[in-house]
C-alpha cells in the first residue's frame, strides 16, 4: 500500500478527529488542482503500471470524475476511507448473490492481499485476481469484462 493511503489509516486509527479535519483540507487541494497534476498527487499510490495508464484523457477523466465526487464535501471519501477499519454492517459468509473480485497485484491504493481475503470469503465469489494488473489499469482494461457479467447476471 502506498505511504498515503497507509500514514491516512495510521492517522485515523491514532487520531480519528484529525484524520477527518485532513479528509477535508485534502479534499479543498484536490479541488485546487488539475488533471496536469494528478500523478504527483497520487505518486505514492501509483504503481509503474497505473503512472502509465494515467495521462491524456484518462488522467482528464479521473480528474473531473473525483472533481465532481467531491464537489459538495468529502463524505464520500472519509465513508470509503473508513470502510478499511470497521465493520460492514453484515457478514460477507452470509452473501447470496452473484460476485466477482477484481483485483491487481500491482494495487497500490489496496493492498493485493484484501483481493485475495474478500475472495476467499464471499460465497462462490468468482475471482478474478491478476499479477499484470493495478488499480487504474483495472478501470481500463477490464471494466468491458465487468459489463459484460452485469449484463449476464441482472
Amino acid at each position: 500500500m502506498g505511504s498515503d493511503n497507509a500514514d491516512d489509516i495510521h492517522l485515523h486509527l491514532d487520531n480519528p478527529e484529525a484524520a477527518r479535519a485532513k479528509s477535508r483540507r485534502d479534499r479543498l487541494d484536490w479541488l485546487q488542482g488539475t488533471p496536469g497534476q494528478l500523478a504527483e498527487a497520487l505518486e505514492t499510490l501509483l504503481s509503474p503500471v497505473d503512472a502509465s495508464v494515467l495521462v491524456d484523457e484518462f488522467a482528464e477523466w479521473l480528474f473531473r470524475s473525483s472533481e465532481e465526487a467531491l464537489a459538495t464535501s468529502d463524505e464520500g471519501w472519509w465513508e470509503d476511507g473508513t470502510a478499511h477499519l470497521a465493520p460492514w454492517g453484515f457478514d460477507l459468509e452470509t452473501s447470496r448473490v452473484p460476485v466477482q473480485v477484481w483485483h491487481g497485484r500491482q494495487d497500490k491504493f489496496v493492498p493485493f492481499q484484501h483481493g485475495q481475503w474478500l475472495a476467499a470469503h464471499i460465497p462462490n465469489a468468482e475471482p478474478h485476481l491478476s499479477d499484470d494488473d493495478g488499480h487504474l489499469t483495472l478501470v481500463i482494461d477490464r471494466v468491458s469484462d465487468v459489463h459484460r457479467w452485469l449484463l449476464g447476471h441482472f
